[in-house]
């Protein structure tokens, strides 16, 4: 008496089976998100402008965009209605544009006229001095001048040297002028000491100072 081995051979095996044993693999299937037909009322950025037709998941529908008013359901019946190619395809480039941020601004309160000139009383020293050459050794005329617009940047520099209330100090040319009999309106030409006055439309009170111009020494 023989005996029978079944054969451990896997093609063996299928040969004995007449075939009946095949390999077989099943397909992975591919998860559906439930999507619905909506109108848009907006223009929505990576999707469409304002009417477009399109599908979005239902969930986003239902807990965005229906509460916060950005889309419109579309029903089977209206659809139909509508013209043919109406439902389109999601525009991921639409309006895709990277926005910079803009910095917030911050905003300054001024100082009222009354606030600048009182600040300004405190801030300014009896004396401003300037240093320039003369013509010739022995006279007072100088090459150059002292303007106006040399004091207000003084004035402007020694108020924002005195903190954040000085910072916010604004003082012009226009709101300074000199006093004083043979000055030539707005710039002052030789050595000396000279009177100014700082004015402010609006303030009934002012700040009166001396502008010293000495001769530069030479080096």
């Amino acid at each position: 008496m023989g005996f029978f081995s079944i054969p451990s051979c896997p093609t063996c095996i299928r040969r004995l089976a007449g075939g009946a044993l095949q390999q077989i693999r099943g397909k992975k299937r591919t998860k559906k998100i439930p999507t619905i037909t909506v109108q848009l009322t907006r223009d929505v950025p990576k999707f469409g402008k304002k009417g477009t037709v399109l599908q979005i998941s239902r969930g986003r529908m239902r807990e965005e965009w229906f509460p916060q008013g950005v889309a419109n359901y579309v029903t089977r019946q209206m659809l139909k209605s509508m013209p043919a190619g109406v439902l389109q395809q999601r525009d991921p480039m639409f309006m895709n544009v990277a926005v910079e941020k803009k910095k917030p601004k911050v905003a300054i309160e001024l100082l009222t006229p009354t606030q600048t000139i009182a600040l300004l009383d405190s801030f300014i020293p009896p004396n401003l001095m300037f240093s320039r050459s003369t013509i010739a050794p022995n006279e007072s005329a100088i090459h150059g001048s002292v303007t106006l617009t040399d004091i207000a940047t003084a004035v402007r520099n020694i108020a924002a040297a005195n903190g954040k209330e000085g910072s916010r100090i604004v003082v012009s040319p226009e709101n300074i002028k000199f006093l004083g009999k043979g000055l030539e309106g707005d710039k002052l030409k030789s050595l000396g000491t000279f009177d100014f006055e700082i004015s402010m439309k609006g303030a009934n009170d002012f700040v009166r100072r001396k502008v010293m111009v000495v001769k530069q020494e030479e080096v």
